[in-house]
């Protein structure tokens, strides 16, 4: 694995966006008092890099009938933002009073998720690969 590289599944049509504007759209829902709130600049992330082994899409084109794995971008964050970069459960360790449950049922699937605060400029964007 190459160092500082990650990966976003993302839909197609969301792929053109990103490689125009970089990855800017990025949230978490997080719970405050039963009230569904989000978290804005969070870039979800991973160094899986094969689009078969996505496991957290399964259900989601039957639920919303498009692939979140139809575009797969390559990023390259420069050491001096890696301080950005935060493991999935640590991430979920921080926020677990805030998270919905779901997050924190199958710790195991999410070995390689990490989640970048900050947006992430087209620069940093290596490639796009579709499917």
């Amino acid at each position: 694995m190459e160092k500082n590289v990650f990966f976003h599944f993302t839909r197609r049509d969301a792929a053109h966006q990103i490689k125009r504007e970089g990855l800017t759209k990025g949230v978490t829902p997080v719970m405050d008092e039963d009230q569904t709130a989000f978290l804005k600049h969070t870039q979800w992330l991973t160094t899986v890099a094969d689009q078969s082994d996505q496991q957290w899409t399964d259900g989601y084109k039957s639920r919303f009938g498009v692939s979140r794995t139809e575009a797969r971008v390559k990023i390259n964050i420069p050491t001096p933002f890696m301080g950005n970069v935060m493991e999935f459960q640590e991430f979920c360790n921080l926020f677990k009073d805030h998270l919905p449950d779901k997050f924190n049922a199958f710790p195991e699937l999410s070995k390689g998720w990490y989640v970048y605060f900050g947006d992430i400029p087209k620069a940093w964007i290596a490639n796009i690969r579709f499917y």
